[in-house]
């Protein structure tokens, strides 16, 4: 996606908030003992366009994680305003891009929570497998634990 918006001429900086760092990997970029990431910004140790680099991909720019970002949770946790430290992070350097994707890993953590907290919209892809998929329907959906379905007109 980032790649696909950064051609149309937008200026895109891509945020790897997964400790597994695939959206780093992906873009080509490798993370240097000596340079910071994404943890380096949330702790405050660097202002956030220290940890923003150039990819070779024009408009395109990245906060890179490593596995280090692990550690973050327990940090992020004792600020107190856990679900808005990215968002206050990155707010000096947002009118320096046109879009700002955030990338985080499969599963509920802090840091996929402060992500959350930064963002305007949330996207999640899924895929479907036919194979997976019932046979038979059941003739009432299952509905949540904790949620009410209502038809509207």
């Amino acid at each position: 996606m980032e790649s696909a918006v950064s051609r149309q001429g937008k200026r895109v900086l891509v945020v790897d908030c997964d400790p597994q760092a695939d959206v780093t990997f992906y873009v080509g970029h490798e993370v240097k003992p000596s340079f910071p990431t994404l943890l380096e910004v949330l702790n405050g140790q660097i202002q956030p366009e220290d940890g923003i680099y150039e990819t070779s991909h024009p408009n395109l720019f990245l906060c890179p994680a490593d596995r280090n970002l692990s550690k973050i949770g327990l940090y992020i946790i004792n600020t107190g305003t856990a679900a808005s430290v990215l968002k206050r992070r990155l707010k000096g350097v947002q009118d320096a891009f046109d879009y700002a994707l955030l990338d985080v890993q499969p599963s509920i953590s802090q840091i996929s929570l402060t992500a959350a907290g930064a963002s305007e919209f949330v996207l999640i892809p899924c895929s479907i497998f036919l194979m997976k998929l019932p046979r038979e329907y059941p003739a009432e959906p299952k509905t949540p634990i904790g949620f009410r379905v209502e038809e509207r007109e």
